[in-house]
């Protein structure tokens, strides 16, 4: 399914998790000796395209001088080689807003979390009762009217089930306290979460449901 939350989403709560903390085997592509200007990263040892890089994903960009370090919203996919990048911003709607400074030889790398996000949505919508995660309902999570909350919810899900997987390393003291405290954040944010569903085409809302209240089905 469509994740209700994007990685850009994820860099604005835990910068961390696209540095040192991301996963290895969800890099979808990564190079060096890019260069940056005016907020357009070009690179020549790879494809943009090829790897289905698009807005919502961060790049994390550094380089020898140390000008660079850190993540980047991707806006946009100019072609095979070239991305325009944005420092985070509050909104996506907003403008974007390059780096300061314009750089040469660029490490860059873009990890996804993708596949943390789409668990996530799954396990929302199985507690809201609608499709994909309960497949019985007659509703389904494209007739959501607003996602925010559900985004919101989201990010802390999928961080704390990152910093789970990182638990299982070295560090599990550290790492296994962090994922138990996003794990209660996601539940106290998942409790609030109200939601409306309009399955008519002239966007009336029909249904109105809370995931802090758990249905019981007789079987």
């Amino acid at each position: 399914m469509t994740p209700f939350n994007t990685d850009v989403d994820i860099l604005k709560r835990e910068p961390v998790l696209f540095e040192e903390l991301h996963l290895p085997n969800q890099v979808l592509l990564q190079g060096s000796g890019a260069t940056l200007a005016a907020g357009v990263l070009t690179i020549t040892d790879g494809d943009f395209i090829v790897r289905k890089i698009g807005p919502g994903h961060v790049v994390h960009l550094s380089n020898p001088a140390d000008t660079l370090h850190g993540g980047y919203e991707i806006v946009s996919v100019d072609s095979a080689t070239e991305i325009t990048v944005s420092v985070v911003r509050a909104d996506t709607t907003d403008d974007a807003v390059p780096p300061p400074d314009s750089a040469a030889d660029v490490t860059y790398r873009i990890a996804t979390f993708a596949p943390q996000s789409e668990a996530a949505a799954l396990v929302l919508t199985q507690m809201l009762g609608l499709q994909p995660g309960d497949p019985g309902s007659s509703l389904d999570s494209a007739d959501l009217v607003d996602t925010d909350g559900l985004r919101a919810a989201c990010v802390l899900r999928v961080i704390a089930d990152v910093y789970g997987l990182w638990a299982d390393g070295t560090d599990r003291g550290a790492f296994g306290r962090k994922s138990l405290l996003y794990r209660k954040l996601f539940d106290s944010a998942r409790q609030l979460c109200r939601i409306s569903i309009g399955t008519a085409t002239d966007g009336t809302v029909d249904h109105v449901r809370n995931a802090g209240t758990f249905r019981l089905v007789r079987e």
